[in-house]
């Protein structure tokens, strides 16, 4: 029988790990990758759904205006629920209203633009606010040469307001010993 040489046996398990370790990290690094691009299209997408939930809210936001005028609410909604480390700017958010005319043709105009505080549109029952996010995805490792893309989503909520309730309208409390459903 042949004499084991456990020198020699130490340098092919050396030559093996060293022929595996790029394959490994390669793996290691494209989950990673695939993860965060997960996590910024998970949080551009959680970031739309939120700034459209908060221009949709009835009544006036703390600023004075109502909800789905507030620009800088609607922005900072959008930036709250972030979860990645990349800031967005304004122009990164877009912010407009879905508005049908008398024809019942729907006519979109962007309200918000980058800077601007507040828009001045009323909108109606029926009518939409539509926020726009987007962000750059740029990979972290320059193992391989992927260039960065942009990740958007867009979220739309119908307004409900002004809504008659029972034979009561808009705006008008009911007694409470009359009120009947």
């Amino acid at each position: 029988s042949a004499r084991r040489n456990p020198r020699r046996e130490r340098a092919q398990g050396m030559v093996a790990f060293a022929l595996v370790l790029p394959l490994l990290l390669l793996i290691v690094f494209g989950i990673i990758e695939v993860g965060r691009l997960f996590v910024i299209y998970s949080s551009v997408s959680g970031a739309s759904r939120e700034a459209t939930r908060y221009a949709g809210a009835s009544g006036n936001s703390g600023y004075g205006e109502k909800y789905y005028n507030d620009c800088v609410g609607i922005r900072e909604s959008a930036r709250r629920v972030l979860i990645f480390f990349q800031p967005l700017a304004d122009e990164d958010i877009i912010i407009q209203h879905e508005h049908h005319d008398e024809n019942d043709v729907v006519t979109t105009t962007t309200v918000c633009a980058p800077g601007e505080t507040a828009a001045n549109s009323e909108l109606t029952l029926g009518d939409r606010v539509i926020v726009g996010v987007t962000a750059d995805y740029v990979p972290l490792l320059g193992l391989v040469e992927l260039p960065g893309f942009p990740i958007s989503s867009e979220a739309r909520r119908t307004l409900v307001k002004d809504v008659p309730v029972g034979n009561l309208m808009p705006g008008q409390l009911p007694n409470p010993v009359e009120f009947v459903w």
